[in-house]
């Protein structure tokens, strides 16, 4: 008897919704860096500025109305946290096909 093909690690399709989810998470690394980085520079105060990634912190806001007459919108964690939705139901799909 032959053995059934065994999918390699370059056959396996990534699921869209993790696409998606890193795509919602790289857009907004680039959106939280440019934005704050209009304040001291990229590494200035980079501490600080992480928390803001994740969480709007009267810190944050403080720093927001320093740069209210900035081109670029106030950054809003909310990508980050649609990202990390698509990421799990993308975790969640791989899990189900490889049950399959």
């Amino acid at each position: 008897m032959t053995e059934p093909p065994v999918a390699s690690s370059r056959d396996r399709k990534v699921p869209l919704a993790t696409r998606v989810g890193l795509l919602f998470w790289a857009m907004t690394l680039v959106w939280w860096g440019f934005y704050y980085s209009q304040s001291g520079g990229w590494l200035d105060q980079l501490p600080f500025k992480a928390i803001c990634l994740t969480w709007t912190t009267e810190d944050c806001l403080a720093l927001q109305k320093t740069l209210a007459q900035s081109s670029i919108p106030p950054y809003h964690s909310i990508l980050l946290w649609v990202g990390v939705i698509f990421l799990v139901l993308g975790f969640a799909q791989a899990r189900s096909k490889r049950g399959q």
